[in-house]
């Protein structure tokens, strides 16, 4: 049986084989304004982890809410090259020290935005450093903290309506709305790859 709450850090090729195998949606028509998000994978003591990031209380948007790096895409930027950016910014990590894996399916939020994801995948010896205008805290959390748990209800108010979003809790943190969504379809294929290559 599959132990889904450590995740090796051997996924990693696996991992890249199974992103590069499916087809990405890409949604073309979309009224929400284009960002990226980039899914930081990192080697610690042989099991997969990722990093993620709260927003400071000071934001306008998404104020202290728990979000992988990224942001809206500038004029004339790819996708991918705004992911990259965003994740250099927000945590110091550079580009070239980043191993990208492959991209997840288009994600259009409530809030208006069109998310494009990618998984990365970056060298062990990388510090964080922070941005302290956009980012409260960086923490890295293990991977397995999300693929063996099933994401749970959390209500919020938008619009003058209650909604439901899922969301999981990791580190004392609650990650919901877009960023778990984002992760549950990382999630399950994870859960595949590590199937069908009994990791």
């Amino acid at each position: 049986m599959i132990d889904f709450a450590s995740v090796p850090a051997t996924i990693r090729e696996p991992l890249r084989a199974a992103l590069s195998s499916r087809e990405v949606r890409r949604i073309d028509r979309d009224p929400g304004a284009p960002a990226s998000v980039i899914l930081p994978l990192v080697d610690r003591g042989g099991a997969a982890h990722v990093w993620l990031t709260r927003r400071p209380e000071t934001m306008t948007r998404h104020k202290g809410q728990v979000a992988f790096p990224g942001g809206k895409r500038d004029p004339g930027e790819s996708s991918l090259e705004a992911a990259l950016r965003e994740i250099e910014e927000e945590l110091g990590f550079p580009r070239a020290m980043i191993d990208v894996l492959g991209g997840l399916v288009d994600l259009s939020t409530a809030s208006g935005f069109l998310i494009s994801p990618f998984v990365a995948w970056l060298r062990e010896d990388l510090v964080a450093r922070p941005s302290p205008s956009e980012i409260a805290r960086a923490f890295c959390v293990p991977l397995g903290a999300f693929v063996s748990t099933e994401p749970r209800p959390h209500f919020w108010r938008g619009k003058g309506i209650t909604r439901i979003a899922p969301s999981y809790e990791v580190d004392g943190e609650i990650v919901w709305g877009a960023t778990a969504r984002i992760m549950m379809d990382l999630v399950r294929i994870v859960r595949e790859t590590m199937r069908s290559h009994a990791l």
